[in-house]
């Protein structure tokens, strides 16, 4: 909020799951990194976390249809993800996120 940005996940901030856009109207696409900062220090690992919402909204260059792509450590290849593109708004549900991933949003 300090930053002047607008938080990309559809739920409520609790500051252990963190979304940071990056606009790159030069490849039309843009990519969004979620990193997860719920850990479980007993167990010395991170809580995953599963259905993540992201809405963030739908910038000039990228019109038509909108693909996903989720990359994440442990994933042999990327996992496609559906994207509504309806009106000015692109909104997805990523799965799983264990410690950190990319969500990358494309013709």
């Amino acid at each position: 909020k300090d930053l002047g940005l607008k938080s990309v996940l559809g739920r409520k901030p609790d500051g252990l799951v963190s979304a940071f856009p990056i606009l790159q109207p030069e490849k039309r696409r843009v990519v969004v990194h979620l990193v997860n900062y719920d850990v479980d220090y007993s167990n010395d690992s991170v809580r995953e976390k599963t259905d993540i919402a992201i809405r963030i909204s739908r910038p000039d260059f990228l019109t038509g249809l909108v693909e996903g792509l989720w990359y994440a450590p442990g994933l042999d290849e990327p996992e496609r993800i559906v994207v509504d593109a309806s009106g000015d708004t692109l909104s997805c549900v990523v799965p799983r996120l264990a410690t950190t991933g990319a969500l990358v949003l494309g013709p």
